[in-house]
């Protein structure tokens, strides 16, 4: 009796852990592989944090169909690669029965169902592509009209094309605010926000309207840490964005007095970053010597600021000052002799050297990270506006 007990607790024990089992979400793929020859292998693809594609799972075509399983955390973007077939099936993987059936003329446009996340995300890629069809249309118009001389046609049509621009540029963001409780909306964000032309304020501030669901699942809380990495970014640099108005600084010149960039109010100044150890900056100071003797009676200044006061220097004053004095160098010149941690340095993002900004009259910035013959041109633009 006691043995019989011992074997219904233990079946009783079995059992309930195949329950707990099956309760864990999964993800049922069967795939239909018209016309594909049989040991042909299916790969399934994600891409890792660096953008690198990793196989997460593969099959073998047999009798036309093949079959995957797994599990993932929150429905995710995708890849299905099919050996010796171009192009590759981008969808939206996540724990339900998913069905594919394999378009060989054209991978991508393979039929899926069973993926809610999906059927967002197939919504998102046919508009998309419908506007970037308007947009190609449209430029042909353009051209046309450019082509045959009419101009006001082709001015009409420069406009449309501008706003057709915007509103494609816009259209993401659009997208997302009406599918907050989508899985895609969240992996939008992510994609998007690794553009360097994408508006990451408004990305930021789109994400915080996502369902909590989705905010606080496992990828929702990875793409909070790295657009909210992105935004503070995006805050810091800001104020050096061309138009913007250039970060005020204060500084002792090399001739001991005191120095304000407000006092080039009124002039077109190159903020020139350099060192007496950089050879390509001691190089760039014969150029902009010779521009600045041909433009410093026409409203035009430089003001360098040296980083100089590396650990290798035992003198970086007797250097910053030597080579002002070498390469006779007549504008005016400041330093905090703290190398790369100079406060100047810091304020306008500085990574390398030599770097340039140029500002107008009004302290804005025109252009940065200029040099040579474009900086000049630059100049001479700038002094004639």
């Amino acid at each position: 009796m006691r043995i019989l007990f011992l074997l219904l607790i233990l079946n009783l024990l079995f059992t309930s852990c195949k329950e707990k089992e099956k309760q864990i979400p999964q993800y049922n793929i069967i795939g239909k592989a018209e016309n594909i020859y049989n040991g042909t292998r299916v790969y399934l693809k994600a891409n890792d944090e660096q953008g690198k594609q990793i196989m997460i799972d593969s099959a073998i075509v047999m009798n036309e169909i093949f079959k995957m399983n797994g599990s993932v955390d929150t429905p995710v973007a995708n890849s299905l690669i099919v050996d010796g077939y171009n192009g590759q099936l981008i969808f939206m993987l996540e724990n339900s029965d998913i069905s594919i059936e394999i378009n060989t003329e054209n991978i991508n446009q393979s039929y899926i169902n069973g993926s809610k996340s999906n059927t967002v995300f197939v919504k998102f890629r046919d508009s998309i592509n419908e506007l970037n069809a308007n947009i190609k249309n449209i430029e042909n118009a353009y051209r046309k009209a450019k082509e045959l001389q009419e101009t006001k046609k082709a001015d009409s049509i420069f406009r449309i094309l501008e706003f057709r621009s915007k509103e494609i540029h816009q259209f993401p963001l659009n997208f997302i605010a009406n599918n907050s409780n989508s899985f895609f909306s969240l992996n939008l964000i992510d994609l998007e926000s690794n553009k360097e032309t994408s508006d990451i304020e408004s990305y930021y501030n789109i994400y915080n309207t996502l369902s909590d669901s989705i905010k606080n699942s496992s990828k929702g809380i990875e793409v909070h840490k790295k657009i909210t990495h992105l935004y503070s970014r995006y805050k810091r640099l800001a104020p050096l964005e061309i138009g913007k108005t250039a970060p005020n600084f204060e500084a002792i010149k090399s001739d001991g007095n005191v120095f304000n960039i407000t006092e080039t109010k009124g002039k077109i100044t190159v903020l020139n970053f350099w060192a007496s150890w950089c050879k390509p900056c001691r190089k760039d100071n014969i150029e902009l010597l010779k521009m600045y003797k041909n433009f410093q009676n026409e409203g035009f200044e430089i003001v360098s600021i040296s980083l100089d006061g590396k650990e290798s220097q035992s003198n970086p004053k007797e250097d910053w000052l030597s080579a002002i004095n070498t390469d006779n160098l007549p504008w005016i010149h400041v330093s905090n002799l703290k190398y790369y941690n100079d406060p100047i340095a810091l304020l306008y993002n500085i990574r390398s050297i030599p770097t340039n900004y140029l500002l107008d009259r009004d302290g804005k910035i025109i252009d940065k990270n200029i040099r040579g013959e474009a900086l000049n041109k630059k100049v001479i633009e700038s002094l004639n506006q």
